[in-house]
């Protein structure tokens, strides 16, 4: 049988099937702003969400297939607003009407689809409105709503008007009220046919235009325009040079009043691909005309395209004017600049804001000088992945705040305080210098009980608080959410608290003095557990102190005499045990103390100390304990301490509570760790460890690192073993510090130092809460998160700098989310699988995309939910992010059970991930192999390949044990099998065959398996398909190249006319079907059928399946009636189209 009996695409009138789109994670390429509803542009699709909550509202697509470059809004009424959405040539008008109840009776009214000669660079609304009263049109009664004139450039320097009414018929036949929307347009003749890369337009008067230019030629060309008067007069006013590359955005102020000048400015502001920003003064626009010919002024624009320069006959016409000020302003090329007054520090001048290739946002204040405009940079929003922030617009808030909305390549909204005080964001910042401390010592002190064996249940008074003009914070810590513990270079002891809801207070935050304790002069080191409010203090003396300020109680405890020179302070929690307080002391010379203590009723028990141990190292790993956690085992008697290291080693410590030492005594038992995780953040410091949750089967810990991981191990104390199950990177280098997670709100956020910033970040939405420049790590700083309801933890920060104790307090993240986003860069491979996941028992489906930013993201597709119902999206809710390739990813693969995902990329770059089941993450990841390179400086890609499932068994942990065999495609033209084994102890790589085809790249990877003979198929760069046979009884070659006329090669055919794309198959017994798609803007489609005596392969191509090449393909159903085959299949095209295809009928659909 032969392909001949495929039934060949033919058109037809009706198609029978469609595509729907359920939901997207695509760039924003325009935003702006009505109340709290933000409009977003995705593809052709007008996007509305609800900016509090964070919620879609509703989408309609405005354009069929082009994207939307731009949105204007205008004011309609109390529950309406008018839209003018452009895009590429076309321009519609659309009406969005919403009521006050939450997610309630939001439309959007779709207008006419104007379609205009020309490319429509930037187009601005008049300002004035003209509203007519109620009348009657065409017999109805009409109440006319809003009449609005706007004005757009095109490519070619050409102006177009258009005018857009908008009436509500409120006496129809059906007795209804209905919105109508009429519009229409003007093109004006073109001032200058040149081609332009940029242009902005602003109404200096109802009928006056003024319009700047830019070309790719670094040159600005600005002209005016009259709207009643001739077609011919369209002056042109300067043309001003100066820019290296091509000008990408242009904005023109509004009229500033200049001081010392009678009449008002104003200002031009240009960003190139020279990465500058430049302002230009063009006041002279207003009424004024200069005497340049429009063939003068092209010819101009286009000399520098011959390299010759300017022509020095054109030099004396064109206006010499020289920017105002010239600034470098981001690291990568400037798409957007605008100028603010919403923005500017200084009332008369606007701010200028730009956004950037390098996916930030950058606000610069403007300020006039004795030589001329300065420009100063004031603040930089960050938050968006990848690259590429292309969408920009600034809001003022009810409470008079301002906040900036950024879209980026990400598909992510993001929304910035400008002023850090927007949507509720509430800052408050403190600088405490040791004059403010030397007005606290002058008071009295706090009484408080001194709990010793001693003097058990006296009252006395600390010292006297020591006064000192040049006393300084030495040591401070968190004893609850708004109450500071801290401890002076004089030894006295300060509280400070916030005032909670004082107006008349000039500071939140008041200082009270407890009093003064001698041996923490000079030397004081402290820790605290702010949930019990309790703290330890260590000073030069052999003495610890516990102290609870809220119950005004201090418990001396003696301790080792030893010098201390590091203090770890933790509990072993429980919900339905005594919580056991731990004090791990590190000295200067010998192995660390842990004291353990107990409490009842939620204070020191009268017999508070337990037991005190020192603890050895594992052996042959050296201790230093850096951080501490505690749980008790499975029986509820013996308590574990886990310290991590800072030589990267975690070490579990188990005792009995049974018993405890006498009040005073600092000996004890040495005691070895139970078990360990060597190397568990390989040589660097575990900062952080924490128990997310103690089910029956063991402990879920989770420790952070400064090699900057966060990691996640289950671990099993009955068998002494601990299993890897997740680690996760933040996206910028930060060297971890800590970690807090709240069960509840299902928050896990991680902090640390990146250089100088202090940074926050929520290691699941991935989402920067807090950034502040606080001079970098070597310093004494400490960090508190107070839960909030329904939201993000607020986040307080303490430090140190120049001799003062700094405070900054932070109730909402620097930005807000309002839509999530994936990758920042091009996504290049996705696979899909469907598995059970921690918190649900239905399956759901998993989808893992790679992406030329080196990121591997795992999304959980799920249906709609209460967040997307009003719009019937289904939701994308992001589980995982792998981050460990250096390149761009070029292929993924999930296993059959979805237990495994492999990853492929440059410098021959494979790995297999194990995915789990993990709590608050919902889903863990961790790398269990890396492939075996060949060499260490190989730049190979692997560019595709094929793993094939061989069975499993279980392993000892319960894990599943398997065999895969792989099939990898090199860019060097070889193909090579191997096998790859899970073990309990470590996976195994075995070698099986290296054939090496053609010169040509190999692009397609995939095996054919057959009862009799194996096939592996391979497409390249040539266009062939081929396909080579191997054998389990066939001897490994060893990397010996076997070259294209070997035995091994049985069949080749000729596919495409340029390099295979994309293939999919699809296997029915001794049959397989292979769909292929080319650069050659065809789809291929091959039948294999194995015989007895040979493999027989036949093939068809249907030219033209798509404008452009065609790079994703997937076979949905495949059947053969007879010898006729029925195919339905899905292919995706450079052209930005998704095709639906069918044998026996032409393309049925497309999007």
């Amino acid at each position: 049988m032969s392909l001949g009996d495929v039934d060949l695409p033919a058109r037809t009138s009706a198609p029978p099937l469609s595509l729907i789109e359920l939901s997207t994670r695509i760039p924003i390429t325009a935003l702006n702003h009505f109340h709290p509803y933000v409009f977003s542009a995705e593809g052709p699709f007008l996007k509305v969400y609800h900016r509090p909550s964070s919620t879609l509202y509703t989408k309609g697509k405005v354009f069929a297939t082009q994207s939307i470059h731009d949105i204007l809004v205008r004011d309609v009424g109390d529950t309406r607003c008018l839209l003018v959405v452009r895009g590429g040539r076309c321009v519609k008008a659309v009406v969005f009407e919403f009521t006050e109840a939450e997610n309630g009776g939001c439309k959007l009214h779709l207008g006419k689809l104007h379609i205009l000669d020309d490319w429509v660079l930037s187009a601005q609304l008049r300002p004035q409105e003209h509203g007519s009263p109620t009348g009657v049109i065409n017999g109805n009664h009409v109440k006319s709503l809003v009449s609005v004139i706007g004005a757009a450039v095109s490519a070619h320097n050409g102006v177009t008007l258009f005018e857009v009414a908008v009436y509500e018929d409120t006496k129809n036949q059906k007795n209804q009220t209905q919105l109508h929307i009429k519009s229409h347009v003007q093109e004006l003749k073109p001032n200058s046919r040149t081609l332009l890369f940029s242009a902005c337009i602003k109404w200096t008067t109802p009928s006056d235009l003024l319009i700047a230019s830019g070309s790719c030629y670094g040159e600005i060309c600005v002209w005016s325009c009259r709207t009643t008067a001739s077609q011919n007069a369209f002056p042109i006013l300067h043309i001003l040079p100066g820019h290296e590359g091509s000008i990408f955005d242009l904005d023109i102020s509004d009229a500033i009043a200049a001081p010392n000048l009678r009449a008002p400015r104003r200002l031009l502001a240009s960003c190139s691909d020279d990465r500058t920003i430049r302002v230009w003064d063009v006041s002279d626009a207003d009424g004024r005309t200069r005497d340049l010919s429009i063939q003068d002024a092209e010819l101009h624009l286009g000399s520098q395209y011959s390299g010759f320069g300017f022509q020095d006959s054109l030099e004396q016409d064109i206006s010499s004017t020289r920017p105002l000020a010239s600034v470098w302003a981001h690291q990568s090329r400037i798409w957007d600049v605008r100028f603010s007054n919403l923005l500017s520090a200084d009332k008369s001048l606007p701010a200028v804001l730009s956004a950037g290739e390098d996916a930030s946002l950058q606000v610069r204040d403007l300020q006039w000088c004795e030589g001329g405009l300065q420009v100063t940079h004031r603040s930089t929003f960050v938050g968006h992945a990848g690259k590429h922030a292309w969408a920009v617009c600034v809001a003022r808030n009810l409470d008079g705040s301002v906040d900036v909305f950024s879209g980026g390549a990400d598909g992510r909204i993001l929304c910035h305080a400008a002023d850090g005080h927007g949507d509720g964001r509430v800052i408050e910042q403190e600088d405490w210098t040791a004059a403010d401390f030397l007005d606290v010592q002058s008071l009295g002190c706090t009484p408080f009980r001194l709990d010793s064996d001693e003097m058990e249940g006296t009252e006395s008074t600390m010292d006297a608080m020591v006064v000192l003009k040049n006393d300084f914070a030495r040591s401070f810590c968190f004893v609850a959410d708004d109450t500071i513990l801290v401890s002076m270079n004089s030894g006295n002891l300060l509280r400070i608290d916030r005032n909670s809801g004082d107006a008349g207070c000039v500071s939140k935050w008041h200082i009270e003095g407890i009093g003064s304790i001698g041996s923490l002069s000079g030397l004081a080191m402290m820790a605290s557990i702010p949930e019990l409010g309790v703290a330890f203090l260590v000073g030069k003396q052999p003495i610890g102190y516990l102290i609870e300020p809220t119950r005004q109680s201090l418990t001396p405890i003696t301790l080792d005499p030893r010098r201390v020179t590091g203090l770890l302070f933790g509990q072993v929690a429980s919900s339905s045990r005594t919580p056991v307080l731990m004090a791990c002391l590190n000295y200067h010379a010998g192995d660390p103390q842990l004291y353990m203590m107990k409490m009842a009723d939620g204070e020191l028990a009268s017999s508070y100390v337990l037991m005190s141990m020192t603890l050895f190292s594992a052996s042959g790993l050296p201790l230093v304990p850096t951080s501490l956690a505690g749980v008790y085992d499975s029986t509820g008697i013996n308590a574990i301490a886990v310290v991590g290291s800072r030589h990267g080693h975690i070490c579990f410590y188990t005792r009995s509570l049974n018993g405890h030492l006498a009040a005073g005594s600092h000996g004890g038992d040495s005691v070895e760790p139970s078990m360990f995780i060597k190397h568990a953040h390989g040589e660097e410091a575990v900062t952080a460890i924490k128990i997310l949750d103690t089910p029956s089967s063991g402990v879920w810990l989770a420790s952070t690192g400064r090699d900057g991981f966060l990691k996640i191990h289950h671990v099993d104390l009955a068998r002494s073993r601990a299993d890897l199950i997740h680690e996760l990177r933040p996206p910028f280098g930060l060297d971890i510090e800590g970690m807090t997670f709240d069960k509840t709100q299902g928050t896990l956020i991680i902090y640390g130092f990146q250089q100088r910033q202090f940074v926050a970040y929520d290691a699941i939405t991935e989402t920067r809460l807090l950034s502040i420049d606080c001079g970098g790590a070597h310093r004494s700083w400490c960090f508190h998160l107070v839960p909030n309801d329904g939201g993000m933890p607020a986040c307080t920060l303490v430090w140190t700098q120049a001799r003062k104790l700094r405070l900054h307090r932070q109730e909402r993240p620097v930005a807000k989310t309002v839509k999530v986003g994936l990758h920042g860069r091009e996504i290049k491979a996705c696979d899909v699988t469907r598995r059970r996941m921690a918190e649900s028992e239905d399956e759901v489906a998993l989808i893992a995309t790679g992406a030329e930013d080196t990121d591997i993201r795992i999304i959980k597709y799920q249906s709609a939910d209460r967040e997307t119902k009003a719009a019937g999206e289904p939701e994308l809710v992001q589980v995982a992010t792998i981050r460990q390739h250096t390149t761009g990813i070029q292929h993924l693969q999930w296993s059959e059970t979805g237990d495994r995902l492999f990853s492929s990329g440059g410098f021959e770059e494979f790995y297999v991930w194990r995915v789990q089941a993990v709590p608050i993450l919902g889903l863990g990841v961790t790398r269990e192999s890396t492939y075996p390179i060949s060499r260490p400086e190989t730049d190979l890609r692997i560019t595709c390949f094929q793993a094939v499932g061989e069975g499993g068994s279980t392993s000892e942990s319960g894990g599943p044990e398997r065999s895969y065999k792989i099939a990898m495609a090199f860019s060097n033209s070889k193909l090579k099998l191997w096998r790859y084994e899970t073990g309990p102890d470590k996976p195994t790589w075995t070698h099986l065959m290296t054939f090496t085809y053609t010169t040509n790249c190999l692009t397609q990877c995939a095996m054919l398996n057959f009862a009799a003979t194996n096939y592996a198929v391979i497409g390249s760069t040539n266009g062939f398909l081929a396909f080579v046979k191997h054998n389990e009884d066939q001897p490994p070659s060893s990397g010996v190249k076997i070259g294209p006329f070997s035995r091994l090669l049985v069949h080749q055919t000729a596919a495409h006319q340029n390099a295979v794309m994309t293939s999919s198959i699809v296997h029915l017994k001794d049959r397989a079907l292979i769909l292929s798609g080319g650069d050659d803007d065809a789809i291929s489609v091959v039948l294999a059928e194995q015989t007895p005596e040979k493999l027989i392969v036949s093939s068809v191509v249907v030219q033209s399946a798509h404008t452009a090449a065609v790079t994703g393909s997937a076979i949905i159903s495949a059947a053969a009636r007879g010898d006729v085959w029925r195919i339905l299949a899905v292919t995706a095209g450079n052209d930005q189209k998704i095709r639906l295809q069918q044998s026996g009928e032409q393309t049925v659909c497309r999007r």
